[in-house]
This record gives structure tokens, sequence and C-alpha cells, in this order.
């Protein structure tokens, strides 16, 4: 029934003027959101890669109607943050790059909905000040996928000096989420601040302690069934303690277990363990 629907308002949204196009997206961002949850449990990865491409396509074309729409510009950057992490950026870098700055562009301007943020931002204080007015958990997705594509984007262009120049607007809006909810997505805000800092000149962190210390906060809330803080550990901290034992183990703990020991991130773990397929074959890039 939720697909006759869903298929009933999109032939809405394309054939209809613009207030009905208006109407008809915002009675069809809900079930967006349903299937939203499906995609999450989807063991499939193939499937999910294959079809991933066509939903960002849809989500966009939706915004034509509703550029404002809080909730589709969130799930934009939701969008764009998973298929460049899960699908790309370990193949085409370049190309995840230009995803990751479009997902963070959908992500700013849904933050831009908390009035003082937006009237602050226009008076030109500075982001990283700024942001700090959002303390709302009805905006933390919105904190967290806009930290995560502009984050990622910088750690994949991390000799880039014109790029850091961002990372302390970055680091502020993730610290956001961490003081809203640490726990929100399994420790995320955790796991990007372990590979945030052990992606840093250890002047600018204070040593590897502060690495570590946010994996093992991550392992703890998730009780290390979230896969990706595994795979994120492997990569960032025990190459960054040049420890090939640790990244073997990490890695080989990744592909052993099971993918739906957290149902609703069955996908996010079948990405964990591509990724981890991927960082054994190529090893010797970081040892």
């Amino acid at each position: 029934m939720k697909r006759k629907i869903l298929l009933f308002i999109l032939c809405l949204i394309f054939l209809s003027g613009c207030s009905l196009k208006r109407f008809a997206v915002n009675r069809v961002v809900p079930v967006l959101q349903d299937v939203d949850k499906s995609i999450f449990s989807e063991t499939n990865y193939k499937l999910v890669e294959s079809g991933l491409p066509g939903s960002l396509l849809l989500m966009q074309g939706m915004l034509r109607a509703t550029p404002n729409n809080f909730d589709l510009l969130v799930m934009n950057a939701e969008g764009f943050c998973g298929y460049a992490t899960g699908f790309v950026e370990d193949e085409d870098p370049e190309y995840a790059t230009a995803l990751y700055l479009k997902g963070r562009d959908y992500g700013l301007k849904a933050l831009k909905h908390h009035r003082k943020f937006r009237k602050n931002l226009e008076k030109g204080e500075p982001l990283r000040e700024a942001i700090k007015l959002i303390d709302d958990k009805d905006y933390l997705n919105a904190l967290l996928w806009t930290g995560l594509c502009w984050g990622q984007q910088i750690m994949l262009n991390i000799n880039d000096p014109l790029v850091i120049v961002n990372a302390t607007d970055v680091k502020a809006i993730m610290e956001q989420v961490i003081l809203i909810d640490d726990s929100f997505l399994y420790g995320m805000g955790h796991v990007f601040f372990g590979a945030y800092y052990a992606s840093l000149p250890s002047i600018f962190i204070g040593g590897p302690e502060k690495v570590e210390a946010e994996f093992k906060k991550a392992f703890e809330i998730s009780e290390e069934k979230f896969l990706l803080a595994n795979v994120f550990y492997a990569r960032y901290y025990a190459t960054l303690m040049v420890d090939e034992a640790l990244f073997d183990q990490e890695l080989n703990k990744v592909l052993e277990a099971p993918s739906d020991a957290i149902p609703e991130a069955a996908l996010m773990n079948e990405i964990a363990k591509a990724k981890a397929r991927r960082l054994l074959k190529d090893k010797s890039k970081y040892f």
C-alpha cells in the first residue's frame, strides 16, 4: 500500500503545479523516511549500491518543488554522505569529494532553519561560534550529516591547506553532536573525532592517547557491534601507531562479526565489511 501511495504522489509531483507539488512532496517525505530506515536494515550491499544513486536523484528532484523542506535537506545530506563513504571514496576520492561537498551544502541549508544560528551567521559571526546556538535534539541529524560530509571531505584532502582552513568549523559542528547526545548513531561522533584527531599532526591534538580514547568511547557505546568503528580504528589509530597486528586484528574481527548484530544498522556493518576487505588488500599502502 505504501508503494502505491508513493507512486501516486510522485506522479502528482512531476505533473502538477507548484502548490500541489509542494503538498505532494510534504506528504511523501514520511514515506521516504520509512524507506530510509529500511535501507539501513538492508544486508544486500550490491542492491543498495545500484539503487542509491536513483534515490538521490529523486530526492534532489523533490527539492526543486520544496527547496527549503528541512527533512528532505537532511535526507539528501545523509544520502550523499552514505553513498560517498560506502561506495565511492575508496575507488574515486575526487568524485567522493564532490559528493561530500554537495551533502555538506544540503546540511548547512537545513541547519539555517534554526533562526538564531541563521541570524548570527548573517551578522558575520563565525560558524564555529554560531553553531553553539544549536543545542536542540531536533537538529541532531542535520548536525551529524553536515559534520560528517564536511569532515570526510577534509580528511580525503588533508594535504590541501585551503581545505584545512575549515577544520575548526567541522570540529565545532561535531562537538555539538557530542554535547547533545554522544551516543547518537552508535557513538558516530566519537568515531569521527578518533579519525579527525589521527589525521592531524600530534602537536594539534596532544598525542595518540586522545585518538584512542575517542574510539574506546565509541566501542563502549555500541558494545563493539557497530563495525565501522573498528574499521576506522584500524585505518586511523593502528596506522598512526604503525601497529600492523592491531590493524589485522580489528579488520578480521569485522569480517567475522554478524552484520545484523544491530539490525537497524545492518547496511552500515556491510559497508564496514567491504571497507575491511579493501584495507586488508591494500595494507602495503599503510605499513
